[in-house]
This record gives C-alpha cells, sequence and structure tokens, in this order.
C-alpha cells in the first residue's frame, strides 16, 4: 500500500489482505420493479405490434385469393356465356354426324359445360389451397409468447 501527494491511501492489487470493494447498484428494489414493470409494458406492445403485423401480412394473403377466386369466376362466367355458345354451335354440327340432332343438342352443351367448370373448379380450389395455407394466426408471435412463458417459469423456478 502507497500514499498518494495528498494522504490518500493507493491499494495494489499484490497487496495481501487489501481487497477492491465490489461495484454494486444502488437501485432499490422499488425502483427494480418499476423498471421490470415499464420494460414489461413494453414487451407486451412489441408483441401486440408484431401480432397486428402478422395479421396484416394474412389478411392481405386472404385479399389478394379472394380477388383470385373472383377473376376465376368472372372468368367462368364470360367462358360460359359467349365461348360455348359458339362451340355448341359448331359441336352439335359435328355431333348431329354421329348421334343424330335429336341427342347432338342436348349432348353438345352438356360436354362443353363440363370442360368449363373442370377449368373454374381448378382455379378456385387452387385460391382455396393457398388460404388454407395461410393461417390468419400470428404463428411468429404465438411461438415469441409460448419462448417468454417458459422463461418465466424457468426464472420463477
Amino acid at each position: 500500500m502507497s500514499t498518494t501527494p495528498y494522504g490518500g491511501a493507493v491499494v495494489s492489487p499484490t497487496d495481501g489482505d487489501a481487497r477492491m470493494p465490489a461495484a454494486r447498484d444502488e437501485r432499490s428494489i422499488g425502483q427494480l420493479l418499476k423498471e421490470l414493470q415499464n420494460d414489461s409494458t413494453t414487451l407486451v406492445r412489441q408483441e401486440v405490434e408484431l401480432a397486428k403485423a402478422e395479421v396484416r401480412e394474412s389478411l392481405q394473403t386472404y385479399a389478394r385469393s379472394a380477388v383470385s377466386m373472383a377473376i376465376g369466376g368472372a372468368l367462368l362466367l364470360a367462358a360460359l356465356f359467349g365461348v360455348l355458345w359458339t362451340i355448341n354451335m359448331a359441336l352439335t354440327t359435328v355431333l348431329e354426324g354421329a348421334v343424330g340432332l335429336e341427342i347432338a343438342v342436348w349432348l353438345s352443351p352438356l360436354l362443353l359445360s363440363a370442360v368449363i367448370a373442370a377449368i373454374g373448379y381448378a382455379m378456385v380450389n387452387g385460391a382455396r389451397n393457398r388460404m388454407r395455407e395461410e393461417s390468419i394466426i400470428p404463428r411468429r408471435t404465438t411461438e415469441t409468447l409460448k419462448e417468454e412463458k417458459q422463461w418465466l417459469k424457468n426464472r420463477h423456478a
């Protein structure tokens, strides 16, 4: 141990029993609890914002799929009215030679309707499958909340 020019003592780490005092947090329990409360409130707010963002993202996917379904439906209707009549006339003429006019008159529209319905079904089914893949539940937020719950359980155990 040595002294300073002003009369103070200086302890070096090599001095025997002289130990340096540990740094101490001077905050009271009340202050620590207040800080914990503020941090918890901030965390919950951030989780709510994350959940909102995930729901917005899911709703946008649903909206795009719904638009696709509507367009598919409109195309089905346009195909039904525009193409069906034209092809029906040609197919009726072709079938008339094979099965007779009495059968060709109803068989032609039936065949055409089946083909157009299959195309429309494929479009609607594709959009529905995309909607099933996208969940409205905010997955990332749910996982984070589960992790935080487990962390709190482990911390208080």
